[in-house]
């Protein structure tokens, strides 16, 4: 598909290359929240951010499992 359009990307070397799924919503913000589904919770949507936020997001997240209620750090991350 590509070398057709731009023929000349056949000469191209590569050094690396990545492939994969982002986890992200639609406005770029994570969602840590319980669902409307009973005993399903939900931490995700984080892309490029998720691994430096990993502790602070496992933090109030096991709040919420233990709590079963959001920490107040995680207000803007709800579900809805």
């Amino acid at each position: 598909g590509g070398m057709a359009l731009i023929p000349m990307i056949g000469r191209v070397r590569l050094l690396r290359q990545w492939g994969g799924i982002m986890d992200m919503s639609m406005d770029g913000t994570p969602i840590i929240d319980k669902s409307p589904v009973d005993g399903l919770y939900i931490n995700a949507g984080w892309c490029y951010g998720g691994f430096k936020a990993t502790p602070g997001s496992g933090f109030v997240f096991a709040h919420l499992l233990a709590r079963d209620q959001s920490h107040k750090e995680a207000a803007r991350f709800r579900l809805d």
